[in-house]
């Protein structure tokens, strides 16, 4: 069963069906790249660590020098808008959603979590240059991750997707980002079906 960062998923979400068709069938192949992760993971291993600081430390030991020079670029505005939220950062919950047909789940674990005062923050960071999502994308998103982090998390959390290459956050889920969400869980569950036969 493929195993789908939230990254890819709203990536997914915000498509082109020729675009996600395309994206999709490298699911076919073995492998597999996600340019981002190792930045994505800079922020959740150095977060609770030492802050922005452990984040900064982590980005130099990327190893991959077209990776680090990305996460270069992106950390001043990751930093710019986690401080705008708050500067408390502790370890963010974890949760596996499945699919309803179990032919793909979804890695929910928030890049970041933030205390501020009462608030906590859940922040999902997206870093696609090229696919932008939209507010009713980016909405089913935090749609699913109440779904799927409820059991780990409290219901007066707040859940931030923030597009780090444009600076936005979008923490608002409008009138149709849930019927969004089933159309795209049920296109991608009969898309690995067919895979699957």
């Amino acid at each position: 069963m493929p195993r789908i960062a939230p990254n890819t998923l709203l990536k997914l979400m915000s498509q082109r069906s020729e675009d996600k068709v395309r994206d999709l069938r490298k699911y076919d192949e073995p492998g597999g790249y996600d340019a981002t992760k190792s930045f994505r993971r800079a922020i959740q291993l150095g977060l609770p660590e030492a802050g922005l600081a452990g984040v900064a430390l982590r980005i130099e030991k990327i190893p991959v020098p077209s990776e680090k020079s990305r996460a270069k670029g992106f950390f001043p505005v990751l930093k710019h808008k986690l401080e705008s939220i708050g500067t408390k950062f502790i370890e963010p919950p974890r949760a596996l959603w499945r699919s309803p047909k179990r032919m793909f789940s979804v890695d929910f674990h928030p890049e970041a979590a933030i205390i501020e005062g009462n608030h906590r923050a859940l922040v999902f960071v997206y870093c696609n240059q090229k696919t932008k999502p939209t507010p009713t994308s980016a909405g089913a998103l935090i749609v699913l991750a109440r779904r799927a982090l409820k059991e780990v998390s409290e219901e007066a959390d707040e859940i931030v997707v923030l597009d780090i290459a444009r600076g936005t956050a979008y923490r608002a889920v409008n009138n149709t980002s849930a019927e969004v969400l089933d159309k795209e869980i049920a296109d991608l569950d009969a898309w690995f079906a067919s895979r699957a036969r």
